[in-house]
């Protein structure tokens, strides 16, 4: 029968004595010309993990230096993300900014003009400075429990983000700067005294998810409107970009945090206690902090927009204003924080390094003077090509530790081949450095 496949050929290069097909036929002579020194050297330089470069042993006042730029980021990044726009900060920072908002109510609805006048800088004082005096006891806990370095580079961010937040609120009209467009006041150039709604005039930032308007009379006779406190025209809108807002700082916050986390700090608040947690029980920092976060977020959010728009207005105790835009589109910051965290900060995840080295003794001896404290295995493999026996090491580590490995393997051999493999599960014990603990 007539076939469509074409006959191997014969040639002594590709077949055996057998006529089996064979990848290659060496000869001796052949075999010497695929010697290692006859193949042509490529870099490949590894850049999965992020901000690889800060995960080394830096000098302290180089990580000190971090953490007060980071204070000085983050602070502007709060003060025209969250406190301009409507926003709640997460963790124990929510419900700081909760009090500080239901106080400002409470003095903006009083009858005293002095009050009323004080209103602004106890609200800036609340909003910034109370955030560290509540911090104090769990920066001692830290120190205790986590290390001295890590609770001192937590303490230095807090003072200087809330520091430098405390000053940028006496700018002139910042308050009024909104990057993508004004989520409190009706239309883009009204501002808080000029509003209609009842709400934004005392200081209120609660802005239904969906709102049914309807007028009517309150159980003690008095009449309302729904433009008291709600504006078809505008609402809507201003929910939206509550939204975008909260994609914004969700992105900024999980970016500036990470770094924080590298270098050996964090924001305080509840990520002391994710943080412990994590390190204790050796689990993902990013869902832990989400439930953690959220919580606390839930709780600030409740105080400071619901039962403030409750006491302004008794319609402000409704559902709508529970479940507000301003509480949904921060639950949708935490969440995208969490979930970017665990991709610029892979605390937890598992790698196998395997490293081809002419000088692998020497690797493995730098590897133990570095105090990498993982066990090594070194086996033997056989080159394909050259046929010559070659050393293995290869180790079960941390995927943070990976810079600091792959810099102390080239500094003994830099042609050294380092392979890193994912680990998706893993079932044993092994000792684990306690990131931000160098005491």
């Amino acid at each position: 029968m007539p076939t469509n496949k074409k006959p191997i050929p014969k040639n002594n290069k590709q077949t055996t004595k057998h006529g089996v097909f064979s990848f290659m036929h060496h000869t001796k002579k052949s075999l010497e010309s695929f010697d290692i020194g006859k193949f042509d050297y490529v870099h490949l330089k590894s850049g999965s993990v992020k901000f690889k470069s800060l995960y080394g042993r830096n000098s302290l006042w180089k990580r000190y230096l971090i953490a007060i730029i980071l204070g000085l980021v983050m602070g502007t990044v709060i003060q025209f993300l969250i406190k301009n726009t409507g926003l709640y900060n997460s963790g124990l920072n929510a419900i700081v900014q909760g009090i500080a908002r239901i106080t400002n109510t409470a003095m903006l609805n009083s009858n005293s003009e002095k009050i009323n006048n004080l209103a602004p800088t106890i609200f800036n004082i609340l909003f910034w400075g109370l955030y560290i005096v509540v911090n104090i006891p769990l920066f001692m806990f830290a120190r205790r429990k986590i290390g001295k370095t890590f609770a001192n580079l937590t303490m230095i961010f807090v003072i200087v983000n809330s520091l430098w937040g405390f000053c940028l609120s006496y700018i002139p009209g910042i308050d009024q700067i909104f990057l993508f467009g004004n989520s409190i006041a009706e239309g883009s150039e009204a501002h808080f005294a000029n509003s209609n709604n009842l709400f934004v005039q005392k200081g209120i930032y609660n802005i239904p998810f969906w709102y049914v308007a309807h007028g009517g009379v309150t159980a003690a006779g008095i009449e309302y409107e729904d433009n008291q406190i709600f504006n078809p025209d505008y609402d809507p809108y201003k929910a939206l970009l509550l939204f975008i807002y909260a994609i914004a700082y969700g992105l900024a916050s999980s970016l500036g945090y990470s770094i924080l986390y590298i270098i050996g700090g964090c924001s305080a608040g509840g990520d002391f206690i994710s943080i412990y947690y994590s390190s204790i029980k050796h689990k993902p920092l990013g869902g832990l902090m989400i439930i953690i976060n959220s919580s606390m977020m839930l709780v600030g959010s409740i105080i400071g927009s619901y039962i403030s728009a409750g006491l302004v207005n008794p319609q402000g105790f409704s559902f709508p204003f529970l479940l507000s835009a301003n509480l949904v589109a921060s639950f949708l910051s935490v969440v995208i924080f969490g979930l970017l965290l665990n991709r610029f900060f892979p605390l937890h995840r598992m790698v196998k390094v395997e490293i081809i080295s002419e000088h692998l003794i020497r690797v493995r001896d730098e590897l133990f003077a570095s105090q990498f404290t993982h066990s090594m295995t070194i086996t033997k493999g056989i080159g394909a090509y050259s046929m010559k026996s070659k050393d293995i090491l290869w180790t079960v580590c941390m995927y943070i530790e990976v810079p600091n490995l792959v810099r102390h393997i080239h500094k003994v051999d830099e042609n050294a081949l380092i392979l890193v493999t994912t680990i998706s599960d893993v079932d044993g014990h092994m000792k684990i450095y306690r990131q931000g603990s160098t005491d």
